[in-house]
Parts: C-alpha cells; structure tokens; sequence
C-alpha cells in the first residue's frame, strides 16, 4: 500500500505485486517447476529442453517470459493442470499485448509435449513445430490458446504430430497452422482468428491427406 500526501489530501494506493522464482539453465536432467509458484524464464531466447532432459509443470504454476524467450522441446515437457489450478503461460508484461514472447516449439522425432488445464498466451507463436524440425508429438487436453500474434498452434513437418481435445484456440492471428503435419483435433474450439482459422497446406510430393 503507498500513501502520498500533500498539503491538501492523502491519497491511498494498494497495487498487488507478482513475486517470481528466477528459472535458469538449460534443462538436461529431470527438473520440476513446482506446484503454485511463479517463474521468470529470464532468457531471451528459447531455453532448451534437451533430448535427456525432462521439464515438469505443476498444477498453479505461472511461466512468465520475457521477450524473445520460450521454450525448445527436445525431450519431454510436461505440463498438468488441473481445472481449479491452471498453469499458465504468458508474457512479461502488465499489458494485454500479443508478441511479448516468443514460442514453446517442439523439435526433434523423440520431443513430446503434453498441455492439460494449460493457457497459453500473449506469444508470437504459442506452440509450434519447429519449421525445420524432425517432428515431435503435442498433446493438447482441456487448454485455451489465445492471444498469439502469428499462430496459436502449428503443425510442420510430415512427422509432426498433435492432438488437441476439448480446447479453445481464440483471437490468434491464424488460430491452427497445419503443414505436412497430422492433427487429430476433437471437441475444440477455433475462434475470432485475425487471419485464418484452421490453415492447412501440403507439398505437392506429400502423400499424406
């Protein structure tokens, strides 16, 4: 609470303050974000998840980026919720601004990612593929993808695989980006996408439909 008074009044102030756990170091061995805490992922750019490492996200947890930050998945990223105690992704900022981090991209034929009770928001790409990569799989359950400047979701590459069930994919510039992927999506939701809603591209030699 801050007070401030001149000669003629005093004015009262109460503004509420986010304490954050600084969360450093790239991730190589099994490492646990616990249960209620806030982190502070203070990279620029995206933090790796190696291909030996394991990332766990409790129940309550807020991930907070700054920008240029996210996360790179090579190994496993796990992130349950649960409906009373979401884990939430977002920017550094006390603005509603779109673009204030990057991405969790998903990189590599054995990177799995896992999203249950989870929002994601306020990035440039939300979760996505790499546009290069060696695949990976995503899975979606019970999540609200919204506020992402370019796409909340993005399926790349002929061995990407996601699926996404009974989620909101919301006010994204391109709400589900799909190429050369597979995306098995069910009781989900995509709305009020700036661009397109669902963008689904192949390469003319891909034989998959």
């Amino acid at each position: 609470t801050l007070t401030v008074t001149d000669d003629i009044e005093s004015v009262t102030k109460t503004f509420g303050l986010m304490v954050c756990t600084v969360f450093q170091g790239s991730v190589t061995t099994a490492r646990t974000m616990s249960a209620g805490h806030t982190y502070m992922v203070k990279s620029t750019t995206l933090l790796p998840i190696s291909g030996s490492g394991s990332l766990t996200i409790e129940p309550g947890v807020t991930v907070v980026f700054n920008q240029g930050g996210g996360f790179s998945v090579h190994g496993r990223l796990t992130a349950e919720g649960t409906a009373g105690q979401k884990i939430r992704f977002r920017g550094n900022t006390c603005e509603s601004s779109v673009g204030a981090w990057s991405k969790i991209e998903i990189d590599g034929s054995s990177a799995e990612a896992i999203f249950r009770n989870a929002e994601i928001s306020q990035s440039e790409d939300g979760v996505m593929f790499a546009e290069e990569g060696l695949g990976g799989v995503l899975t979606l359950e019970n999540c609200t993808v919204y506020d992402n400047k370019n796409a909340g979701i993005g399926v790349m590459g002929q061995d990407a695989t996601a699926h996404i069930r009974s989620s909101q994919v919301w006010e994204n510039g391109t709400g589900i980006k799909i190429s050369n992927g597979t995306a098995d999506i069910r009781s989900s939701s995509v709305s009020y996408s700036a661009a397109h809603g669902i963008w689904i591209t192949y390469s003319l030699d891909d034989t998959h439909v």
